[in-house]
């Protein structure tokens, strides 16, 4: 990739370099001395372990039988989990040092393509001040730590901006594939990079279907053999209804499934949505977005600080947050957007630069910035703990229970843990809502015997009090309550953090 400077202009200079090294450490060491156990990084890591002991793509996790319920099928996109398998092979061995240290190299760059997409775009000390922003929004630090796609994702979305603005097209098109391989969403990106390609005033017909076919013919060249490996090893789930009425539900990533995802629109929230954040919620928008690029962005609107060279941002900013509501909800969890953050710090760094010349401001600007950063990194850090009342009852069900067990537990850690099948609502949530609201017992036995349900975990700082609200975000205290009084289950383990009941 050619890169082209004004004179005098570097792509490393000395503070770009500091914090890109300082920034990428304390996140690293945040990793490697937390434990792997929140959400979906779980996922992330079995998928890429299995692919490692496999040697090829895997579709289903080895501890179920096959991925219909209460199973699950390896539907996220392979690219990040097959670059770890790859690492572990070179090194001879499953490590996860090895998964921490790979997974930081996505943050690293993710703040050297804003720096270098800041600078095209509006000059070196934006592209420095874009850098500070994106090295310190906590969402960015999070899913930093977290083994989460979505920092993967957004680094190769802003990478793949950077080398159209450059219209190095063929390039582009490739980064294009690789996202799609990394989370699909970033695909959201597409209809502005064609225009992009549309809108160029000197290029003739000719020349911006050249520049098309650069773009997209590679891109399809990742995104096809995906698909039709979908079609081969993803198949469609039936969930019997209670009523006995069969519904199919396309596995993610199909052509079915996307054509379903694109004709069903709704905002309707269900039950099992439990989101852990929402733009519909001040408190988790301060959270993840911090207070430098809010208040930057809040002066950026309210001085009017619009310039034309600014759609090359917020076009990709508007066309993201559009379908992110189409598609999935308007206040779904904040994570999702984070591929347009970097294009907001972007936008911001035009008002730092502008309004932030004095050194007590810029001071202010340092410390701000690294009291949001090092809030995050302590933050994350804590909760990617497991307490050790249940690493105790993970250790229970390891030793005192078949190993084709199925435990009812709302966190993906257990099969990792405890090396134990699971459902909860992502494969089970048709019967978890008569499992716990449903008055008769008598269903509430069958519901689990019709489901092989050997055990019900309960973890005990999940509990929430569902009088007023339903949702799938664990367990509801007024179930919890009836356990005790249900005669075909039996308690078998008990602590401050958990209890464990086993189905008779």
């Amino acid at each position: 990739m050619r890169l082209e400077f004004k004179k005098g202009e570097r792509v490393f200079n000395k503070k770009l370099f500091l914090l890109i090294l300082c920034s990428s450490l304390l996140v690293l060491i945040a990793g490697l001395t937390s434990v792997l156990s929140l959400g979906d990084e779980v996922f992330h890591y079995r998928f890429a372990k299995d692919i490692f002991n496999a040697g090829s793509r895997v579709a289903i996790d080895p501890l179920y039988d096959n991925g219909y319920p209460p199973g699950g099928y390896y539907n996220s996109g392979p690219l990040w989990h097959t670059l770890l398998a790859a690492l572990w092979g070179l090194s001879g061995k499953i490590s996860f040092p090895i998964a921490q240290f790979y997974h930081t190299i996505y943050y690293a760059l993710l703040i050297l393509f804003t720096y270098l997409l800041g600078k095209e775009l509006y000059g070196q000390k934006q592209g420095l001040y874009s850098a500070l922003i994106i090295a310190t929004t906590p969402v960015v630090i999070a899913f930093s730590v977290l083994f989460y796609v979505d920092i993967p994702a957004t680094c190769l979305s802003i990478l793949c901006l950077l080398l159209i603005v450059k219209r190095r097209f063929l390039l582009s098109g490739i980064i294009l594939g690789l996202m799609y391989l990394t989370k699909r969403n970033t695909c959201f990106f597409v209809p502005v990079f064609f225009f992009l390609i549309l809108y160029q005033p000197e290029t003739n017909f000719w020349e911006k279907a050249k520049n098309f076919f650069y773009l997209f013919v590679p891109a399809c060249l990742f995104v096809f053999p995906d698909l039709l490996w979908r079609e081969n090893n993803l198949k469609t789930t039936v969930i019997v209804l209670e009523n006995g009425r069969k519904v199919s539900m396309p596995s993610v990533g199909t052509l079915e499934g996307i054509k379903n995802r694109f004709i069903s629109f709704h905002w309707r929230i269900r039950v099992s949505e439990y989101l852990n954040s929402s733009l519909f919620n001040p408190v988790d928008i301060v959270k993840y977005f911090g207070i430098i690029l809010l208040i930057a962005l809040a002066i950026y609107t309210l001085l009017k600080l619009y310039k034309k060279k600014d759609l090359i941002l917020w076009l990709p900013v508007i066309c993201y947050f559009l379908f992110f509501c189409y598609l999935f909800h308007p206040g779904s969890d904040i994570r999702y957007l984070l591929p347009i953050v970097p294009l907001l710090a972007i936008l911001s760094s035009k008002v730092i630069a502008k309004y932030f010349n004095k050194k007590w401001l810029k001071i202010l600007l340092v410390f701000l910035c690294f009291l949001q950063f090092s809030s995050a990194v302590l933050y994350v850090r804590a909760k990617r703990q497991i307490p050790k009342g249940i690493i105790e009852g993970f250790t229970y069900l390891r030793d005192n229970t078949a190993s084709d067990a199925m435990i009812i537990y709302p966190e993906y850690v257990i099969l990792d843990a405890a090396n134990r099948r699971f459902s909860w609502a992502g494969n089970l949530s048709v019967v978890l809502t008569d499992l716990f609201w449903n008055k008769d017992g008598d269903k509430v036995r069958d519901l689990l015997k019709s489901n092989d349900v050997d055990f019900i975990a309960v973890k005990k700082s999940r509990i929430y009090d569902d009088s007023k609200v339903h949702h799938f975000g664990g367990y509801p205290k007024s179930f919890v309550e009836r356990l005790p009084k249900l005669p075909f289950v039996k308690l078998v383990f008990d602590n401050k953090e958990m209890s464990i009941w086993e189905v008779k």
